[in-house]
């Protein structure tokens, strides 16, 4: 706290100016403040003879004003007795909460003129209506009160030598103290370029730099090279280089440089032959022994020597530098009954005749796959499409020839872009709001694609709330009357309470959109059942093959989730068909399974080709997996062509997946 002035008013009253700083010297402005004033008497540990409290309002640089006597006080200001000197004790509320801090306390200096008049033991003209002075000695005039008495007062103002004294030092207090606040304004603002440390108050001159310069006017020169930074020009600036910026002034990084024999244009500088090969690197072995002999060569380099590099076979060549797998053993068993016999050896020895051999094929995807065969032979192949995705694939082939069909949209625009697919079928359907009561609701929309806008209340708790609502519009409301939901009886969630149809009617009938997929089987009660997935997860391996896996042979209506538990539990191939199944998200839901057996032929029936209305599931004429295992080596699968399971297709074998939910 700064008193900036101290002074006498008449009537009774004392004019008090400071400002209000905060715990870290920065002025309160525009701030509303509470001051607690105390006068002590005759010393500064004395105790508070009068107290008063001031609201009031600071200004923009924290002053504040206001006038000792005007306060909340339940003391009497006018029974002060001044004669023996007076102390001010200043506490300050910045907050508000009647936490008081003390600012400080200080002496009056001097007892003002109007005060110690009235305590100078002197007694004036009683008013007829005044009020009793203090201790008697002087009334306070009121409205009909006789005039002052001046020849009493000019007689005081001669003769009394210490009021002189005590009005001559409160003009010198008052002169310093105005000298001292000048010295207390300034720029406070560390960025400003006339920042003073000195300040207390800011005066609003602070002055700024000029973007791009200093405060002393000249530019900034990060780089020193004599260009102010905001007259830089980024860019190549070695007249070198291909991509030369003329005027460039900043270095940026950015120069290319032709390689050596080449001009900018990428093109040789020397090409006496004219075939596109400089004639720096018209280059090659020179040697027409060598393998790689060039007769255009301008110098020898790199040749190469073909031949047997083992130096443990009967072959080997000192001077070959590449190997060409012609090596053949330096000693072998000379009978052609044993696996050891090799009728290339240089030498023969009886002694390593071990083994007798099986001639068979040892390919486990051939036809005649022999498991007792140690020296291969003879495999037997189907040739064919081997990707189980693919509409042409076929599980009996053994080796893929490059001939997969995959049949979709490639329209990647398309709502139902089929990444898979290689070839179009037309099937493209353009993404869009298939929601009939949505405000962007699209008719031409073959697929939705998650853009419907539904305005309306989202919150579950209110009786208006939408279901559907994708977008709230702050209409939820406690006291409404309308209840969205299924107004139509005939749905299976038909709600009697509805007053307005949200669209949600479940009808669940085989081929029903709901609950992220297709509908195709429901329960007794119209309610539940389950849902396939409305496309292919991919195509995966059964998996684990050579293992059982305990607990996942089910087959019955009933049995896929377990059958899907235990084969993750068992089978730690994250290549599997269960293992991409259990863990898929699609439209939002996580609690997809792999169908058993029968599920799998009942999809088929139901929205496959064996279905009433066709294959509405978009299946592919091709093999799917169950979750059903058949034994170690083999599981049950489903051709959606003709509907037909099968016990022994190979767990190796990469089917097509079609996940599945109950609901």
């Amino acid at each position: 706290m700064f008193p900036i002035l101290l002074a006498a008013q008449s009537p009774q009253g004392i004019n008090y100016q400071a400002v209000a700083y905060d715990a870290n010297g920065f002025e309160l402005s525009n701030q509303e403040i509470s001051i607690r004033l105390g006068i002590l008497l005759e010393t500064a540990a004395a105790e508070s003879s009068y107290t008063e409290a001031h609201q009031i309002t600071t200004n923009d640089f924290g002053l504040f004003s206001l006038v000792i006597s005007e306060g909340n006080s339940t003391d009497d200001f006018s029974a002060l007795n001044w004669g023996n000197g007076a102390f001010l004790k200043v506490e300050l509320d910045a907050n508000l909460d009647g936490e008081y801090t003390l600012m400080g306390v200080s002496s009056f200096n001097s007892v003002p003129y109007a005060l110690y008049a009235e305590s100078s033991g002197t007694p004036g003209p009683e008013g007829p209506e005044g009020i009793q002075g203090i201790q008697g000695e002087q009334g306070i005039q009121g409205e009909d009160a006789d005039p002052i008495d001046y020849e009493l007062l000019t007689d005081i103002l001669v003769n009394d030598s210490t009021l002189i004294e005590t009005l001559l030092y409160q003009i010198d207090s008052l002169k310093n103290t105005l000298d001292a606040v000048s010295q207390y304004f300034g720029c406070k603002d560390h960025d400003a370029c006339n920042y003073d440390a000195t300040a207390t108050m800011s005066d609003n001159s602070c002055a700024y730099v000029q973007e791009g310069y200093y405060c002393s006017g000249e530019c900034i020169d990060t780089d020193g090279d004599e260009v102010c930074d905001l007259d830089e020009i980024d860019g190549c600036t070695d007249p070198t280089a291909c991509n030369y910026v003329i005027g460039a002034t900043n270095e940026d990084g950015t120069c290319m440089y032709q390689e050596q024999y080449y001009n900018c244009q990428g093109e040789c500088n020397n090409d006496d032959d004219g075939d596109g090969t400089c004639d720096e690197f018209e280059q090659g072995c020179t040697d027409e022994t060598a393998d790689n002999y060039n007769p255009q060569a301008l110098s020898s380099t790199n040749c190469i020597y073909m031949g047997c590099t083992d130096n443990t076979s009967g072959n080997y060549n000192p001077m070959a530098n590449q190997d060409d797998d012609s090596c053949i053993p330096a000693v072998a068993c000379p009978y052609s009954e044993y696996v050891e016999y090799d009728s290339t050896a240089a030498s023969f020895n009886t002694n390593l005749c071990q083994t007798f051999a099986v001639y068979g094929c040892m390919d486990l995807l051939a036809l005649n796959y022999n498991p007792e065969a140690n020296v291969n032979e003879g495999c037997e192949h189907i040739y064919g499409c081997m990707n189980g995705m693919a509409d042409n694939y076929s599980a009996e082939v053994t080796i893929d020839d490059g001939t997969c069909i995959v049949n979709g949209c490639t329209d990647v625009s398309a709502g139902n872009y089929n990444e898979y697919a290689n070839t179009d079928d037309a099937s493209c359907l353009m993404g869009g709001c298939v929601f009939e009561l949505a405000e962007n609701y699209n008719p031409e929309a073959g697929i939705n694609d998650g853009t419907c806008i539904v305005y309306g209340c989202d919150l579950e708790a209110y009786p208006n709330y939408n279901l559907w609502a994708t977008i709230d519009d702050n209409s939820c409301d406690m006291t409404s009357t309308d209840v969205y939901g299924c107004t139509d009886s005939t749905g299976f969630n038909y709600n009697a309470l509805a007053t307005i149809n949200n669209g949600d009617c479940i009808m669940l009938h085989i081929g029903e959109l709901i609950h992220g997929g297709m509908v195709f089987y429901v329960d007794i009660t119209g309610q539940h059942g389950l849902v396939a997935a409305l496309e292919d997860l991919g195509s995966y391996e059964w998996g684990c093959y050579g293992t059982t896996m305990i607990g996942a042979d089910g087959t019955l209506i009933g049995t896929g989730l377990q059958n899907t538990l235990d084969i993750v539990a068992g089978c730690a191939d994250s290549n599997t068909a269960a293992f991409n199944a259990l863990n898929a998200t699609t439209e939002g839901y996580t609690d997809w399974y792999l169908p058993s057996m029968h599920r799998l032929v009942e999809m088929y029936n139901s929205i496959g080709n064996g279905g009433g209305q066709g294959n509405i599931g978009s299946f592919s004429n091709n093999y799917y997996w169950s979750s059903s295992e058949t034994n170690s080596i083999r599981a049950w699968s489903v051709t959606f062509n003709s509907g037909a399971s099968n016990a022994n297709t190979y767990k190796s074998n990469p089917f097509r997946v079609r996940i599945i939910r109950a609901f």
